[in-house]
């Protein structure tokens, strides 16, 4: 169990202080996606919402830095610097669940929640991705399931590290902040009111333009 918690019980000793921004942002998604992903996680998974929309509202204040207002700059670094104290948190918390405390979650920035081996709800299917309005924008639309209470979107610029997971309930969905030329691969899980969750659709790409 404890060689599972590998990536996250370096966090602390090492830090993410030598990544570039773009870095740091993968760095971030490869631990959430170890965690939401991970069929071996004992009985209980982290709730990470909280650090997904947080990384996503540093993309966000990324993005603004170079045109954006006095003050964008260091918006970011605060935000950055807020992101890594919760990653060495949950490096904390999970090395402690390694060793069966559970309970940690309870007391941690982090909630717990059910985990769910067998689900009711199909995987989404028929995925389309097309370019967006302007060039840094792209529309994603599926067939998903009606039981399902929301969707979890995956954008990267391959099938195997995620840049963003995006949250969102409609069958329709406008990916934003993406580089104009880059190609993206996107797939989409359907997610139940009690956590309960179908697999990973297979991916669809795009170039943003």
């Amino acid at each position: 169990m404890k060689k599972l918690f590998l990536n996250f019980i370096i966090v602390p000793k090492f830090g993410t202080s030598n990544l570039s921004d773009q870095k740091f942002v993968t760095h971030v998604m490869n631990i959430v996606n170890s965690i939401l992903l991970n069929a071996n996680f004992p009985n209980q998974q982290l709730d990470t919402k909280a650090l997904e929309q947080k990384i996503n509202d540093f993309v966000v204040a990324k993005g603004k830095v170079k045109h954006g207002p006095a003050g964008a700059a260091a918006e970011k670094d605060a935000m950055r610097a807020e992101i890594e104290k919760m990653l060495k948190n949950l490096a904390i918390d999970c090395a402690r669940v390694a060793d069966g405390d559970i309970a940690v979650f309870l007391t941690s920035g982090f909630t717990a929640r059910e985990h769910h081996a067998i689900t009711n709800l199909n995987t989404p299917v028929k995925l389309l991705l097309e370019q967006g309005d302007n060039e840094t924008e792209m529309k994603l639309s599926f067939k998903g399931d009606d039981k399902a209470a929301f969707y979890k979107i995956s954008v990267g610029l391959d099938t195997v590290t995620p840049l963003m997971i995006y949250s969102n309930k409609s069958t329709r969905f406008v990916i934003p902040n993406l580089k104009p030329g880059t190609r993206y691969f996107v797939q989409v899980m359907a997610c139940g009111a009690k956590d309960i969750a179908s697999g990973w659709s297979g991916f669809v790409n795009c170039i943003a333009a």
